[in-house]
């Protein structure tokens, strides 16, 4: 009977976190397949309010271990990363450089798999005293050193030219595109929406959705018929209410906090247009399905406009099979991709 394969996922916020965002949906997705597959995917998390420090739970395939809080997480994964590879507890780390880097391959005794979907660079700086967002940077720089021979999954050409711009060689790299879940409902069409502009995602300072309510107060005065919908919640929420009630949107804009898929998939199919005006985001587009969808940001998210149905573009999750492994570690990046719809 063959081995199964053993995972070892460093991620800073398991999908339960209060703060979980579309890169904790892609941890839990990926490993619930995984999972089905036969491999054994734990992940190594920070605690956080309503969970205990240490803990283990199991969340569909996705075996989360909480380390304790942020500020003894990051040295405790250290720690732990090494203590257990040396022991080969673990075939493989994938590490997610969503946050602040790991940098496992300097103390991992296992290969180790880097998944990116962006980083933050200065970008930081607009979330984040700056303290802290100087030291995310100066981490951020040790990348092309640390990472020189590790093989990357990029889920956007954007995000894979923004590692070769650090440093990375081209071919370390492998684009997979997130998965996308076909609509589960028929659009309405556009001319019998209401005049409905919408947002779905956190809230945080670097997203700068107070752009988007400024502008709707400013197009407000004219179209008294015009409404914002804000999916999601973050840090900036009260700050965002306070704002849209500043400037005479209290009966217009509804800020909706999480809400049910089927809820978020009926807001978003009855509005004119999807905006996204994060500063930056590595996702490479950002659809919604049955709207238009309006980027205005600097790179490394590409502007685009009119993007339809997220079907457009082919829906790949990791590779079927791990990249190929050497004596002294992967060889280089799977150039299989698998077509599982991951969410």
């Amino acid at each position: 009977m063959p081995k199964r394969l053993r995972v070892l996922l460093l991620n800073e916020r398991d999908p339960l976190h209060p703060k979980a965002g579309g890169a904790e949906v892609h941890v839990a997705e990926i490993a619930k397949r995984l999972a089905g597959h036969g491999i054994d995917v734990t992940q190594l998390a920070c605690a956080h309010p309503g969970a205990r420090a240490p803990a283990v739970e199991e969340l569909e395939g996705l075996r989360v271990r909480r380390l304790g809080p942020l500020p003894v997480y990051y040295p405790r994964v250290v720690a732990t990363t090494v203590r257990e590879t040396r022991a080969g507890s673990w075939d493989v780390v994938v590490e997610h450089l969503n946050k602040v880097p790991f940098c496992s391959r300097a103390y991992a005794a296992a290969p180790v798999l880097a998944v990116n979907h962006h980083l933050f660079g200065h970008s930081a700086f607009a979330q984040v005293a700056w303290p802290i967002a100087a030291g995310v940077v100066m981490i951020e720089r040790l990348i092309p050193r640390v990472y020189r021979d590790v093989p990357f999954l990029a889920v956007s050409e954007s995000s894979r030219r923004d590692l070769i711009e650090r440093g990375i060689p081209g071919e370390h790299i492998d684009l997979l595109y997130n998965g996308i879940v076909p609509p589960a409902r028929e659009p309405t069409p556009v001319s019998e929406r209401p005049l409905r502009v919408a947002y779905l995602g956190r809230l945080e300072r670097y997203k700068r959705i107070d752009l988007l309510v400024r502008a709707c107060a400013q197009l407000a005065e004219h179209r008294p018929d015009l409404e914002l919908v804000v999916v999601g919640r973050g840090a900036e929420s009260a700050r965002l209410e306070a704002l849209a009630a500043e400037l005479g949107l209290s009966t217009r804009a509804r800020f909706t906090g999480f809400v049910s898929d089927a809820e978020r998939d009926a807001l978003l199919a009855g509005a004119r247009v999807a905006v996204c005006p994060s500063v930056k985001e590595g996702w490479g587009s950002r659809s919604s399905s049955a709207t238009r969808s309006e980027f205005r940001s600097s790179p490394p998210m590409p502007r685009a406009c009119g993007t339809r149905c997220a079907t457009a573009r082919p829906a790949c999750s990791w590779p079927t099979a791990p990249p190929r492994r050497s004596r002294n570690g992967w060889s280089g990046p799977s150039t299989r991709s698998s077509t599982t719809r991951s969410g």
